[in-house]
């Protein structure tokens, strides 16, 4: 399954920031805006992933919002991905960097 997953930190805990943004990373999802990451995986690795993320801001009562978004295959065949020729996006699927520019 297809997962978008987003993050909301307090500028105040940079470091979970970045420590959520490594687990997410480890688990194989792929940023794409700051807080955004996709990913295809499975729901049990998605639910472990979660779980680790519960597990790691709890232990540093950290005020976060995490959210984790399946996307069924046509959903995801319908997304449309709009930015400038200068934005550099990862695709989602394979992890290499990739320039868009729709005219």
């Amino acid at each position: 399954m297809f997962w978008v997953i987003t993050y909301d930190v307090p500028v105040t805990h940079d470091k979970w920031r970045e420590k959520l943004a490594k687990v997410l990373s480890d688990f194989g999802f792929f940023r794409i805006q700051y807080s955004v990451f996709v990913g295809d995986r499975t729901t049990n690795t998605t639910q472990a992933c979660k779980l680790k993320i519960e597990a790691m801001l709890k232990a540093g009562f950290v005020p976060a919002d995490v959210r984790f978004f399946p996307l069924c295959k046509s959903c995801e065949a319908g997304a449309i991905q709009v930015n400038n020729c200068n934005y550099k996006s990862v695709n989602a699927k394979t992890g290499v960097p990739s320039t868009v520019l729709i005219t």
